[in-house]
């Protein structure tokens, strides 16, 4: 179950579903010019960075992993980007999910 259909629980949390969900939250946030989107898409991009961050790793490897994962995941996102789009979903409802399911993986 996606991070973007509803809020996160323990069960359905991980971290495959939450990267799809930051992905489509950042892409759908991508255009939106108006301060506050700015801000949430910049809130979403940390979340993502905390998401992807891993201490046992140089930052050479953690950006060739982050760059292998986004191609990896690109098409899942695409699909959950249009999705939320047909469903209606606000911008801001998927960034909360985002960051939301963020917080639950890492914790």
């Amino acid at each position: 179950m996606a991070c973007s259909q509803q809020a996160p629980s323990a069960a359905s949390t991980n971290f495959d579903s939450c990267l799809i969900t930051h992905m489509a939250a950042i892409a759908m946030l991508q255009d939106a010019a108006d301060k506050d989107s700015t801000e949430l898409r910049k809130a979403v991009i940390a979340s993502q960075n905390e998401l992807l961050r891993d201490d046992a790793i140089d930052k050479d490897e953690l950006a060739q992993r982050t760059s292998v994962l986004m191609h990896a995941y690109s098409d899942a996102a695409n699909v959950a980007l249009a999705e939320a789009e047909a469903t209606g979903t606000p911008m801001r409802t998927l960034a909360t999910d985002a960051i939301a399911c963020g917080k639950a993986v890492s914790a």
